[in-house]
Parts: C-alpha cells; sequence; structure tokens
C-alpha cells in the first residue's frame, strides 16, 4: 500500500499586509497583489487586469493560483520562481528582459523576495539600486 503523506497547509491570517505593484506588458496593464504571512513572507499571489481578453486573465489567475497553493504548502518563493522561471526577450526599465506575463510576475517577486545571490542562480537580474 502506498502512503502519501499529507502537507501541513500554512494558514494566512484574515487581516494581513499586501503589496500591490501596477505594471505593464504589451499592451495589458496588471495589478499584481501578494498577501504576507506575520513574518512577511509571501503566502498569496494575485492578478487583477482589466485590459486583457477573459482567456488571458484566467490563465493568469490560475498561474498565481498555483503559485499561492504552493507557498501555502512549505514550497519556498525561490523554489516557485526557479521551478517556474523561462527566460523571454522583452522590455521594461525595471526588467528588461521579460514580454511574458508570467515571467514579469516571476521576476517582480524574486526582486522583491529574494538576495542578489539567488536573483544570479536562478538567472533573475538584481535590480538597480539608486545612489
Amino acid at each position: 500500500m502506498i502512503r502519501i503523506k499529507k502537507s501541513k497547509v500554512k494558514k494566512l491570517p484574515k487581516i494581513k499586509q499586501n503589496i500591490t505593484h501596477e505594471f505593464t506588458v504589451e499592451k495589458g496593464t496588471y495589478n499584481i497583489t501578494v498577501g504576507l504571512y506575520k513574518d512577511e513572507t509571501p503566502g498569496e499571489i494575485s492578478v487583477t487586469t482589466k485590459s486583457v481578453d477573459l482567456t488571458i486573465a484566467k490563465s493568469i489567475n490560475f498561474f498565481c493560483n498555483v503559485i499561492s497553493l504552493a507557498l501555502q504548502n512549505g514550497t519556498s518563493i525561490k523554489t516557485c520562481i526557479k521551478k517556474l522561471y523561462i527566460e523571454l526577450l522583452g522590455k521594461d526599465e525595471r526588467l528588461p528582459i521579460t514580454q511574458s506575463i508570467t515571467n514579469y510576475i516571476l521576476e517582480w517577486l524574486g526582486q522583491k523576495f529574494l538576495n542578489e545571490e539567488e536573483l544570479k542562480e536562478i538567472g533573475i537580474q538584481a535590480p538597480a539600486t539608486s545612489t
């Protein structure tokens, strides 16, 4: 008989701190919201938009739900980004190598929650620091 180990779901507090970021990829404008645990690590990701068709919006929602479920079941944000990140060509002054909405989300999460060494390991450019 095969036994499957049940993972322990880490629930977010009912009242939680969020970070929201607006971005544009191609002709679509999006808002990414990250719900944080009390230790300020990400626990859920959502993206909203009104400027793309419903199929794309639902696909992005699905992608964010996968990341959220992984985070709540003990997967680190680093592992989520490392496993899902695909480098593509693109443009944005803060994230110059992305055109993919999903990659933008992963790159932004990486720049927000990972250190420079972790970003380099994954292949994401560290954010420019102002002097």
